[in-house]
């Protein structure tokens, strides 16, 4: 689990959906960013009804999602909100991290890229 000072409270979340940028993942996964000028990454799991009709099964998709994000590079920065879009099958694990990984990534490039324009 993401420790609680590094998951986004509400509020944030409704600045990032309102201000940040869309990121896909390969299916399982989408998110938003916003560029914080704060080091490090501060994010929030969303998992909607459609996804898992019990809380308990939408509980643990968050808690996986959160596990992941856990072991992220230290060297993202900035506040995601990720949207679990499909059940993933098992071994849910793997798959979870390789869309977190590209998503992360993608983010970064773009840090990458505005920082050179």
């Amino acid at each position: 689990m993401l420790r609680r000072n590094l998951r986004l409270r509400s509020e944030e979340v409704r600045e990032v959906l309102a201000k940040g940028r869309p990121l896909r993942g390969k299916g399982l996964l989408s998110a938003r960013m916003l560029k914080t000028s704060a080091s490090g990454l501060r994010a929030a799991a969303v998992v909607s009804k459609s996804v898992a009709k019990s809380a308990v099964a939408r509980n643990r998709l968050r808690r996986a999602v959160y596990r992941v994000l856990r072991e992220a590079p230290k060297d993202t920065h900035g506040m995601f909100v990720f949207f679990l879009r499909a059940t993933p099958t098992s071994p849910m694990a793997p798959k979870l991290k390789d869309e977190i990984e590209g998503i992360l990534n993608e983010a970064q490039s773009f840090r990458a890229n505005a920082k050179k324009g």
